[in-house]
This record gives structure tokens, C-alpha cells and sequence, in this order.
């Protein structure tokens, strides 16, 4: 498969387009920042609401999604999948001019045959491999991430050419862009999804947890070992390969992982991957979705309460890791002040915390320390900041109806070292690698030293 490159592609083909970026969510808000910075000339389409209030906060003028769409040379569906068809018929199938290019960033409505563009157009896809804020981010940098390219139909004779232009434009060029069918594209995203990285990794930490509470362990520590834990592990098979992962943990580890893991995946997993792709190649799973998007997205609601009112997932909603915010490249020493009767309580519950240290005072380039301690109340937490910056301090209160008292944990299950966290928000994503020293705790009789050497990781 050829990779394209910056050399491969001119920008210049994009001079004196008007581009019309229809949609203001995470892609589009994203690759609009983008574009208008390689001085593009763009149009925002999208309906009333807070996606139009986001674009005019951003210094775009966002029209309605067919007055964007009249008279564009590329129009840019950056919709979702699910409403993507009604919206093309309702207002932009009449206003497309012949000659235009039109744009998607996932196959999914021309694979399955929900969009029918007309013969007098291009039909193409670009589409960054990242979230939206990563996209911007490293776009920032002065760089980008990999993309994916695709010609559905090619009117002009230029289609292909147009793509790799819009890809220099996000720099996807930089790192590389490789071209594939839509079919391609659209079916190894679905298959990808469904069968690892949103449903059989949830259905596996579930199943999992499920399994050490049945058996009477502590619900937080089965949280930890199964569902919190996969970051780090995932961090080094993306880092460093499979093996690389082998080599980085320890060997007991490594033999009851290589030993076991035919006892979780097996044949019959083999079997329930196949009848996914069967229903993604079919088209029964873009049928089943188009269903319920148009009977008011009732069955995923549904199942997403059902996932929401079980126990792990309120324990996630308490611990809130993927909100947590660091500068890039940061290291802090974290020393824990806790009550004596608060002993047990685990360093990692007060992650969230650190948050708002940041927030009033920190300042990634600096050395900092960071103290933090639980009121007397029991329902307070302080965190303490001391950098080069000022010294600030901030305070939070805990959820109502969530009291410490009911979440402590056993210090050992915090794994005193190293962590890298990576995490995305509105803002983009932020990587830090964590160093969190434990000086000790108290218990009711004598001070304690935290054993950092023989701790698991």
C-alpha cells in the first residue's frame, strides 16, 4: 500500500475554492480550525444551536447547511453518520452546483447506498486517523496525524489529487496518507469498533469485574485491576508492539497471560467476530442503526441506561480519570497528608483533585509538589501548590451521596511509580508522564513507609 506524501500533494489545488464545511462537531470544529489556519476559504453550515454558537465563538459566520453548501467547489460532510441522509436530502442534494467535490470523512452512507450523489460530481473521502481535538492538536505542533483517502467517483479527473490536496492541508501529509476503497474503510472501522476497541474490550472488563465481585472482592479494587489498569498496559502495546508489552511487564504477568488467554478468547470469540463482519459486509448492521436513529434512537438509549445503572460505571462516574487535565511533558512529586482514619484511603482517589491544583496555579514547565488531605469532615479535599509560579491552593467538595467513608482503598492497589496518562477533552489531548511518590501514611499507632520497589505495575 503506497504512502503519500507532502511532495505528493499541492495545495495550491485548493487556491481560490470555496470550501463549505457542513457539521461544527468534534471533525468538523476541528478540521475547520485547520483549514482556515492553511488559509483556506471556508463556510460553516450548520443548524441553530450550540454547535452554531461554537463556530461564531471561533470567528467563523456559520450560515445555514444549504446556503453553505450553494455555489461550494467542496462540500465537507462532517455530519454525523446517523443523520447524514435525511440532512443530504433535505438540504443539500438541490443545492449541489455539477463539478463540485463531495466530501466525506467516513464511508458509511455511501458504502451502504443511504446517500446517492449525482453523476456530475466527485465523491471522495479524507479522513484523519484521530478524535477531533488530538487532530488539532498536533496540527498545532506543526504537525499531523495519518490519513486515509478514498475516490468513490471521479467526475472531474481530479478527485484523487483533491484529496491528498485537502489531506496537505490538515499537514496528514507530514506523517503520511494511504489511499483504500470506501467499502474498505467503512467495514474495518465498524468491524474495529464493534468487535474491540467499544464492544468486546467494555463486554471483557465487564465480564471480569463481574466475575471478582461475585466472588467477594472489593468492587473499587476489581475497578482498578480490570478497567483502569487496561490504560497502561493499552499505552504499551500501542508504544511498543505486543512483545514489547511482554518485556515491559513482569514475568509472572507475562506467563499467566501467555498461559490463560486462549481460556477468554477462543474459537467461539473466532465465531462471534466473524458474525459481526457477516453483519457489517451484509449491511444488516447499517440497516439495524439507520432503524433505530430514525425511531428516536431508542434501543441504544436503553442500553446505555441499562450499562449506566451498573455498579462500575458509578464508580467510573467518581473517579472521572479520562477528565483529567495535565500539561504536556509534566512531572510532580505527590505527597499524601492523610487523617488517621483515612488511612487506607488510595492515593489514586485524589487524582481528580489535581485537576484543580492546575487549574489555580500550576505551570507544567516548573517543579511542583503537590500536597493534598481530607478534611475532618470527611467530605473535603484540599489540594496545595507550590511552584515558581504562586502558591495557590484549591478545594472541592465531593459528590453528594458519595462519602470517602465508602470509597477507601488499600494503599498497595495504587502502585506507587511511573504512569503516563493521556486524555482528551474540548481542549485537545494532554499526555504527562506521573510520578507519584508516596512518603508514607499514617495509621493509628506508628508511621508507615510506602514499599515503592515491590510494588506491581
Amino acid at each position: 500500500m503506497r504512502i503519500y506524501n507532502d511532495a505528493d500533494a499541492d495545495l495550491g489545488l485548493l487556491k481560490g475554492k470555496k470550501i463549505a464545511v457542513l457539521g461544527y462537531g468534534s471533525q468538523g470544529r476541528a478540521q475547520a480550525l485547520c483549514f482556515r489556519d492553511s488559509g483556506l476559504d471556508l463556510t460553516i453550515g450548520v443548524r441553530e444551536g450550540k454547535s452554531f454558537d461554537k463556530a461564531k465563538e471561533d470567528g467563523f459566520s456559520p450560515v445555514s447547511i444549504s446556503e453553505a453548501t450553494d455555489g461550494a467547489d467542496i462540500v465537507m460532510m462532517l455530519i454525523p453518520d446517523e443523520a447524514q441522509a435525511d440532512i443530504y436530502e433535505k438540504e443539500i442534494k438541490d443545492h449541489l452546483k455539477p463539478g463540485c467535490a463531495l466530501e466525506f470523512a467516513h464511508g458509511f452512507a455511501i458504502t451502504y447506498g443511504l446517500i446517492h450523489p449525482p453523476k456530475d460530481v466527485d465523491v471522495i473521502m479524507m479522513a484523519p486517523k484521530g478524535p477531533g481535538p488530538m487532530i488539532r492538536r498536533v496540527f498545532e505542533n506543526g504537525y499531523g496525524v495519518p490519513a486515509l483517502i478514498c475516490v468513490h467517483h471521479d467526475h472531474t479527473g481530479n478527485a484523487k489529487a483533491l484529496a491528498l490536496a485537502l489531506a496537505k492541508a490538515m499537514n496528514c501529509t507530514k506523517p503520511g496518507v494511504f489511499e483504500a476503497r470506501f467499502e474498505q474503510e467503512t467495514m474495518t472501522d465498524l468491524f474495529g469498533e464493534q468487535a474491540v476497541l467499544c464492544g468486546g474490550y467494555t463486554a471483557m472488563i465487564k465480564m471480569a469485574y463481574d466475575t471478582l465481585v461475585s466472588r467477594g472482592f472489593p468492587p473499587e479494587m476489581a475497578y482498578f485491576e480490570v478497567l483502569h489498569e487496561t490504560k497502561l498496559v493499552t499505552d504499551l502495546v500501542v508504544e511498543r508492539g505486543i512483545n514489547g508489552m511482554w518485556n515491559s511487564v513482569s514475568n509472572t504477568a507475562e506467563f499467566g497471560g501467555l498461559t490463560r488467554r486462549n481460556r477468554v478468547i477462543t474459537e467461539k470469540t473466532r465465531d462471534g467476530m466473524e458474525s459481526i463482519l457477516d453483519d457489517i459486509q451484509s449491511g444488516k448492521f447499517a440497516e439495524e442503526w439507520v432503524e433505530d436513529y430514525r425511531n428516536g434512537l431508542k434501543r441504544m438509549r436503553d442500553l446505555q441506561q441499562k450499562d449506566a445503572d451498573e455498579e462500575i460505571d458509578l464508580l467510573e462516574k467518581y473517579y472521572e480519570l479520562e477528565k483529567l487535565r495535565f500539561g504536556p511533558n509534566m512531572q510532580c512529586i505527590i505527597e499524601t497528608k492523610i487523617q488517621e482514619q483515612d488511612k487506607q484511603i488510595a492515593p489514586l482517589l485524589l487524582l481528580p483533585l489535581i485537576e484543580n491544583a492546575f487549574k489555580y496555579g500550576y505551570h507544567p514547565s516548573s517543579p511542583s509538589r503537590i500536597e493534598i488531605h481530607i478534611s475532618e469532615n470527611n467530605d473535603i479535599l484540599h489540594c496545595h501548590v507550590e511552584n515558581t509560579i504562586t502558591p495557590q491552593t484549591a478545594s472541592t467538595r465531593i459528590k453528594s451521596g458519595i462519602g470517602l467513608a465508602n470509597l477507601k482503598q488499600r494503599l498497595e492497589i495504587c502502585y506507587p511509580g511511573k504512569y503516563r496518562y493521556e486524555t482528551e477533552n474540548a481542549d485537545g489531548i494532554y499526555k504527562a508522564d506521573l510520578q507519584i511518590e508516596l512518603k508514607g501514611f499514617k495509621n493509628f499507632q506508628e508511621e508507615i513507609p510506602v514499599d515503592t520497589k515491590n510494588a506491581s505495575a
